[in-house]
């Protein structure tokens, strides 16, 4: 199971709708590879996390992996 998948499952487990807590941004690095953020709406401030990858999915699956460590999930 990927990252992106894991947060937006662990966020129906909270009752929290991912559509709308959930935002990704991806931006094209240099050649193949993307940088994505990615903010948990439900803090305050938003929380915020970045990741890179190859591809704009490596990038958002990145962003999620340290967005889910940061909240201990995995």
């Amino acid at each position: 199971q990927g990252s992106v998948l894991a947060l937006h499952n662990h966020y129906h487990s909270l009752r929290l709708p991912p559509q709308n807590y959930i935002v990704y941004n991806v931006t094209r690095g240099q050649g193949d590879s993307y940088i994505a953020t990615v903010q948990l709406l439900n803090y305050t401030p938003a929380a915020y996390y970045v990741g890179t990858g190859i591809g704009q999915m490596g990038a958002k699956e990145a962003a999620a992996y340290y967005a889910g460590r940061a909240l201990r999930l995995w």
